[in-house]
């Protein structure tokens, strides 16, 4: 196997960036900058190159049981549409929209090449779809477009060497708000009033607090961010509006974290609930009112073998809904009802046919979910409230459109 250097260099940037793995396979990507200044400083043969990639990959399986997982989506219900955000050919950032009851999707290229480095996140609030990515050298980027209107409006949110993990956006008390994982495994907060241009920065652990890409839910008295914690912890983090400081609780100790959480919580009230890979590619889920509360609970959505991605969550009617890439490159569903116990489980799409992490939402009486398919398409996948258990299925983009 022959590889070029720009291939190898790539394939580290790729990994460095989008490994949800436990928190020792963080430790192979640590040489990684290193290895990166040797290729491209020094002439290194074919064979050297294959071997590079070689070390690389079998020691991410053996660490993590597969291959990282790529090419993540966000998608957000808002303006009479569903709206996927993706990061397209030649690191450009993709979004494709349609309208409620509507057929095919509209293509809009939010910004071009070399621009993004990251999964984005979609929110959607005043009026407008935002989206957050990753940008050049580690830098946070910041997108918004009125409903009914074409072209976005750019904003660079912090500049280099300040985001390294994908960024999560929420909208609560009149603002944009954005977690990302700072320099050195250290957590990082922005928000931006409705019609400003001035985005504000707090840092809210320091570093080798933080493991992963975070989660962020706002509620009617503050902002909520859930992270991987070290040792593969799971921490909360709170902040009330109009204060300073935030306050920390751990929800779960060592040993039971293994992927970014996705997290929902209740605008009106404390009530929340965290979903997570647990250590044995199980998925967990951790729900309850206000941690300090003490009267939470930690569940086992699905056992052993049965999940390989981040989960994403979203709630609708009355119930609390997981999805995940499954065993084999399939796609899981899981839902249960507010306040119940037991889980409904269904098979979206069989193995062969889901390449990353998916992303779901909640919005015109019915769940979306969106997944890289096979060739680097863009699947979607829907089912109406109260429509049994089958999916409806559109091919979104074709191939070799996610990246």
């Amino acid at each position: 196997m022959a590889s070029s250097r720009t291939d190898i260099v790539t394939a580290i940037d790729a990994l460095d960036l989008n490994c949800r793995c436990n928190q020792r396979a963080r430790k192979i990507l640590e040489p990684f900058p290193n290895v990166k200044r040797y290729l491209l400083s020094y002439r290194t043969s074919s064979r050297a190159m294959a071997l590079v990639t070689g070390v690389l990959v079998a020691s991410l399986i053996t660490l993590c049981g597969a291959p990282p997982v790529s090419a993540l989506i966000s998608i957000g219900e808002g303006g009479n549409s569903t709206g996927v955000a993706y990061e397209g050919s030649y690191n450009s950032l993709i979004y494709r929209w349609q309208t409620y009851g509507g057929q095919g999707w509209t293509r809009e290229l939010v910004a071009p090449q070399h621009s993004t480095f990251s999964s984005p996140d979609i929110a959607e609030g005043n009026g407008a779809t935002a989206i957050v990515a990753q940008g050049t050298n580690h830098s946070l980027d910041f997108y918004w477009q009125n409903y009914g209107v074409s072209g976005w409006n750019p904003e660079q949110v912090d500049g280099p060497g300040n985001a390294y993990s994908a960024p999560a956006i929420a909208e609560g008390n009149d603002s944009d708000m954005i977690a990302v994982e700072g320099p050195g495994n250290s957590l990082d907060f922005y928000w931006e009033s409705y019609g400003s241009a001035q985005w504000n920065e707090e840092n809210v652990a320091g570093p080798g607090t933080t493991y992963s890409a975070p989660a962020i839910t706002t509620q009617e008295s503050g902002v909520t961010i859930f992270v991987e914690g070290p040792d593969n912890s799971l921490i909360y983090w709170f902040q009330p509006y109009g204060t300073a400081g935030w306050s920390y609780y751990q929800l779960e100790g060592d040993g039971n974290t293994y992927s970014a959480p996705a997290a929902w919580q209740d605008y009106s009230t404390d009530d929340f609930g965290v979903a997570y890979e647990g250590p044995d590619h199980d998925l967990k889920y951790y729900w309850g009112p206000a941690p300090s509360a003490g009267q939470n609970t930690t569940e086992l959505v699905a056992g052993h073998g049965t999940t390989f991605s981040p989960p994403a969550i979203a709630t609708g009617n009355n119930s609390v809904s997981i999805t995940v890439q499954g065993a084999h490159n399939s796609l899981y569903f899981y839902w249960q009802t507010l306040g119940g116990s037991g889980w409904g489980r269904e098979e979206v799409a069989n193995p062969g046919s889901t390449f990353s992490s998916p992303a779901m939402a909640e919005g015109n009486n019915s769940t979306s979910i969106a997944a890289q398919g096979p060739r680097r398409s863009l699947s979607f996948y829907w089912q109406e409230y109260g429509g049994g258990t089958s999916w409806a299925y559109e091919t979104a983009a074709p191939n070799w459109s996610l990246y």
